[in-house]
């Protein structure tokens, strides 16, 4: 019985620890030259989809309404990088993504696209990034801009 109520006590304080959270800036380049960016906030979650499903589905899903913002999370917490740098206490990323990559293309012999950049920093660094971008962006015109997004599953 004693260790059905230590186990019950453990799992309870795990379940009421404050969830890590992370500021997320993705951007998508799109074929015709264009970018697209979402910046907002995810608590980290246990993946649940395929990674290389949830690469498709963000490079070629058009970003202007509704961000894949779930998917980008899901797929972010999946990478290599975010394993290595989430233990040294990064709360921040920025993420590229390529509707086509024109290297992998010209290898592959066919439209690829591609994961090229994930880049830990802090949440400052996110929001600072996140600002010069959406000013860069909509000088230029061709741009759709997301800010403060709400992550939806």
């Amino acid at each position: 019985m004693g260790q059905a109520k230590n186990r019950k006590a453990e799992i309870n304080a795990l379940k009421s620890a404050p969830k890590k959270t992370f500021s997320i800036l993705a951007i998508r380049h799109t074929e015709c030259g264009s970018r697209e960016m979402v910046c907002f906030q995810a608590s980290y979650a246990k993946p649940v989809h395929n990674k290389k499903d949830l690469l498709a589905y963000i490079c070629l899903k058009d970003w202007l309404h509704t961000p894949p913002v779930g998917a980008i999370t899901d797929y972010l917490f999946q990478t290599n990088a975010f394993a290595m740098t989430e233990q040294f206490g990064i709360t921040g990323y920025e993420i590229h993504f390529y509707e086509v990559d024109d290297e992998l293309t010209a290898k592959n012999g066919n439209k690829t696209y591609s994961c090229r950049l994930i880049v830990g920093c802090d949440a400052e660094t996110v929001g600072n990034r996140a600002d010069a971008l959406a000013e860069e962006l909509a000088a230029s015109g061709l741009y759709s801009v997301k800010r403060d997004h709400p992550v939806v599953a």
